[in-house]
């Protein structure tokens, strides 16, 4: 199981924000890539990073600092307002490893014109949950889409993972919903990214065993809940 780290990045700063909500935040860090580093040197083999500017305004806001990541030469995973074709090919242009698109991009063309033209390894879609419920333009609207609908649709592109979010635990410590994992683990066997709630070794153990490909790792990295270079190790080979 592969453990990322996540950088959430808004106004230039690290933060974490509380499920979602962009009025409870909490700054950990001036220096996104001095966090990067500090991740890379503990051992974390892919870093995950949200520009939550521009999940809230609709394209890429903070992309000097994400292309300062990369250049640490570890794989980057990215997301954050990137819902049309030109987003994509700039995200695409800093370097990125993976590029993550949300559900506003199963709601059109977009996503199936991405995946044709470079392929299903490069995409990840993030399912982000409330209440049963997609959400979008950084969880603050309801998606038309249905969760059997985007399913379905990443299914037909052949995508190889997806991220499924539970948002109403984002930042809070209080364990991942495993009753939603495993309802997204019935729906489909596309590999399934966990986020959302972690707060413990005993957490990791448990979606180890529940064959999860890989978790992000937020709060609980900044906390010291989670050690993520014992993580990395612990992990490695499973």
């Amino acid at each position: 199981m592969e453990i990322i780290p996540a950088i959430d990045i808004k106004d230039g700063r690290c933060v974490r924000l509380y499920k979602g909500d962009f009025e409870k935040e909490t700054i950990y860090s001036e220096s996104p890539v001095e966090v990067a580093n500090r991740w890379i040197q503990k051992g974390a083999c892919r870093l995950h990073i949200v520009d939550l500017d521009g999940a809230r305004e609709g394209s890429g806001v903070n992309y000097d600092i994400v292309k300062n990541i990369v250049s640490l030469g570890v794989p980057v995973q990215l997301g954050g307002g990137i819902r049309n074709w030109e987003q994509f090919e700039k995200a695409l242009n800093l370097g990125l490893d993976r590029i993550i698109v949300g559900t506003a991009a199963l709601e059109g063309s977009f996503l199936s014109e991405i995946v044709e033209e470079f392929g299903p390894e490069k995409t990840i879609v993030s399912l982000d949950i409330k209440n049963g419920q997609l959400r979008i333009k950084g969880w603050e609207h309801p998606s038309q889409v249905s969760i059997d609908d985007a399913f379905a649709k990443m299914k037909k592109l052949e995508l190889k993972r997806y991220i499924y979010t539970d948002v109403s635990r984002d930042g809070t410590l209080f364990g991942p919903n495993f009753n939603g994992i495993k309802s997204m683990q019935n729906r489909t066997d596309i590999n399934l990214i966990v986020a959302g709630g972690l707060s413990s070794m005993e957490d990791l153990v448990r979606l180890s065993r529940m064959n999860v490909s890989a978790v992000i790792i937020g709060k609980a990295a900044y906390t010291g809940d989670i050690d993520i270079q014992k993580a990395v190790t612990r992990f490695r080979e499973d």
